[in-house]
């Protein structure tokens, strides 16, 4: 069981639930980041992912497949002391699907280039596909209090470094507060940001009957 910390947090959350299932809230902190009442400030970074630590990019149905078959560094993390037993044939097709529902929930598109609220501009489609490990767990609202960054430079695979050369090369992308956030305050994502589906995940979501997060591919996102 890892910690928030080594999962990439920098600031103290929990999950509770919500009338739409489990929900991501700031706990509150008195740290340089919040006020002396907790409250977060609009700009602090939350969760930092990086790319071969916590961030995996997807960039076509073969890349799902992996991640699904196990033939990946990044799966969601396995309590069982027998992780490394050969398991049974119904074994291995239970975990494809727990991996495939993961997938189902947790993959997420982003625009690189978007305003400061996160919306991309009409005429850019330069995307990264991808899911934190473990999942972010955020719920869907039109007003959200968080927005993506990307992040350029070497990767180091250092989570904890806010000091990374600028650069071309995307090496992850940081959760920040889009506005200050109160204690005990749900995270929230607007959805619509993540933008429609390309043809490949519509083709996963299609061959395996499942919703996805984008608007095209589910009933709870406003197109």
């Amino acid at each position: 069981r890892y910690s928030l910390p080594e999962k990439g947090w920098q600031v103290p959350v929990d999950w509770r639930a919500t009338p739409y299932g489990a929900g991501c809230f700031y706990v509150g902190s008195k740290d340089h980041d919040s006020s002396e009442s907790g409250l977060l400030k609009a700009g602090t970074v939350l969760r930092r992912g990086r790319l071969g630590v916590n961030l995996i990019p997807f960039a076509s149905v073969p890349d799902i497949d992996a991640f699904c078959l196990g033939n990946t560094d990044h799966q969601p993390t396995n309590n069982s002391n027998n992780a490394n037993v050969p398991s049974s044939k119904e074994q291995q097709d239970n975990d494809y699907l727990a991996r495939r529902d993961y997938v189902k929930d947790y993959l997420w598109g982003f625009y690189l280039n978007a305003d400061e609220q996160g919306y991309p501009f009409e005429s850019d489609d330069d995307r990264f596909f991808g899911m934190w490990v473990p999942g972010n767990g955020l719920n869907h609202n039109e007003e959200p209090n968080m927005v993506y960054r990307p992040v350029y430079g070497r990767n180091d695979g250092n989570n904890d470094n806010d000091d990374v050369d600028q650069g071309p090369k995307l090496i992850g992308i940081d959760l920040v507060a889009l506005r200050d956030i109160s204690p005990n305050e749900e995270l929230l994502d607007d959805y619509r940001r993540h933008g429609k589906a390309p043809t490949w995940l519509k083709e996963f979501a299609v061959q395996h009957n499942v919703s996805l997060v984008f608007a095209d591919c589910n009933d709870f996102v406003a197109e």
